[in-house]
């Protein structure tokens, strides 16, 4: 894995948990979409699926859209 990739890898991580936190703040359909919108967009599906695995329904959104 090279520099880049590590650094992606990273950022992902960071949006994802950033996402988890403020999730539990503020918890409606519309976030948990904007989350899947961000995971797709981010990449990295087995560390959203990771962050997320004690939450099956943003584990269901994050399987459909990645």
């Amino acid at each position: 894995m090279d520099i880049l990739e590590k650094l992606a890898v990273g950022q992902a991580w960071e949006f994802a948990m950033g996402s988890k936190e403020r999730l539990e703040r503020n918890n409606n359909n519309d976030f948990r979409e904007q989350i899947a919108e961000t995971a797709r967009s981010c990449g990295f599906k087995d560390i959203w699926l990771f962050v997320f695995k004690d939450d099956k329904d943003m584990v269901s959104r994050l399987n459909e859209v990645m």
